[in-house]
């Protein structure tokens, strides 16, 4: 499992479409499965999922984006996990990747890295 917090500012409709287009063409199996808005307009809440498929072994991989804002600080939660099979922990480091994937479209928006595992 790869997980990291960033915290910026802006636009959260424009923060949404920028992980989506960036996660979405980034690879040709990337491919938004899940999407959840909730909250107010002053406050609100998107939840993204994400899986990519690997070809070459058979395996997936999901990643997860959580949006919130809070006053004016917009908070972005990326976890993703992998596995083959059985071996639900086992994925060479494709979850890494993943969550670089969405964070990497944050940072020339102003986004910071405060957690990550």
């Amino acid at each position: 499992m790869a997980s990291t917090i960033l915290l910026g500012s802006g636009d959260v409709q424009k923060i949404k479409s920028t992980i989506i287009d960036k996660v979405t063409n980034q690879g040709i199996s990337n491919e938004l499965i899940y999407e959840i808005e909730r909250g107010s307009l002053e406050s609100p809440v998107y939840l993204l999922v994400f899986e990519k498929y690997y070809f070459r072994n058979g395996s997936r991989t999901s990643l997860t984006v959580l949006i919130s804002k809070n006053e004016e600080t917009i908070i972005v939660d990326v976890t993703a996990n992998a596995g083959i099979g059985l071996l639900n922990r086992y994925s060479l480091g494709a979850e890494t990747h993943f969550v670089n994937i969405a964070t990497d479209g944050l940072m020339p928006l102003g986004f910071k890295v405060v957690s990550s595992l």
